[in-house]
């Protein structure tokens, strides 16, 4: 009996063994995995703070949508052009009995900018050609006319002929952009009259509608006949600076000795105020 009491201890102390041995080995085995795990996860952690700047930057570079360039439209520029009109002339002989001639060239604005008309020539022709004279310093009036405005050029010259046929006038004009704002005063109360002796008086007055000073203000008067002939520019300067909303009045007469130029024979007149401007370049 004592034999068989111990041998049953022994195999309840072996078999309380064995299972102590697998569980401490199935508690070390769970430990590493848990242990392996971490160490991943820390070097996933370890590789991405070692990330270069650069790489991140290239990531989220390439995970932005990508902007269209739109192609540049191109720059749209105003056209400046102008048209040369049909030209009147009126000759007449001086008390002196030299043949003058009065010319008339007028210069349509047909483009999309303001253009300034500097000084012209004018080489005088009869029908068949032949140059009878060149006018130099041929001058318009207004200097500066807005699209679709009409200013005039005019000159007295005496010839030392008359051609048996007529006149052609050959222009050449300095016509170009404006650099120079296009002014215009506001005229009114304008008065023609016959001057005691010959040629005619005209009287007015100018309002400086603008918010600005005006100084030296030019006025040019453009007289035509029945026939809407230009027969006489006037042109006077205002001395003196007005003020804005300012009215100042003005007065000349024709130097002219032409017979005709009566007021009776004026059927329309133009009157232009504006500063004095020269355009550079």
């Amino acid at each position: 009996m004592k034999k068989l009491g111990s041998s049953l201890i022994a195999i309840i102390v072996m078999v309380i063994a064995f299972y102590s041995i697998k569980n401490s080995a199935k508690v070390a085995i769970t430990q590493s995995s848990q242990t392996s795990r971490n160490n991943s996860a820390a070097v996933v952690q370890n590789n991405n703070s070692q990330q270069s700047p650069g790489s991140q930057n290239n990531n989220s570079y390439t995970n932005k949508p990508k902007e269209t360039v739109k192609p540049t439209e191109p720059v749209y520029t105003p056209k400046s052009s102008c048209e040369v009109g049909k030209s009147t002339s009126v000759i007449y002989h001086t008390v002196l009995d030299d043949v003058r001639v009065l010319i008339g060239i007028p210069i349509y604005n047909s483009g999309e900018t303001d253009l300034y008309l500097g000084s012209a020539t004018i080489d005088v022709k009869d029908e068949t050609g032949h140059l009878i004279d060149s006018i130099k310093y041929f001058s318009f009036y207004p200097h500066v006319l807005k699209p679709g405005e009409t200013a005039w050029g005019f000159e007295s010259e005496t010839i030392n002929q008359e051609p048996e046929t007529g006149f052609v006038f050959d222009a050449h004009i300095d016509a170009r952009a404006a650099t120079v704002p296009c002014v215009r005063y506001e005229v009114s109360d304008v008065t023609i009259s016959n001057d005691k002796y010959l040629g005619v008086d005209v009287t007015g007055q100018v309002k400086n509608t603008t918010s600005s000073e005006a100084d030296n203000v030019e006025v040019a008067i453009l007289l035509f006949d029945n026939d809407n002939n230009l027969i006489e520019i006037l042109h006077t300067y205002i001395d003196g600076k007005i003020q804005p909303g300012e009215s100042r009045g003005f007065s000349t007469s024709s130097l002219s000795t032409y017979d005709g130029l009566k007021a009776e024979n004026i059927k329309t007149y133009t009157v232009y105020a504006y500063p004095h401007q020269y355009q550079y370049g």
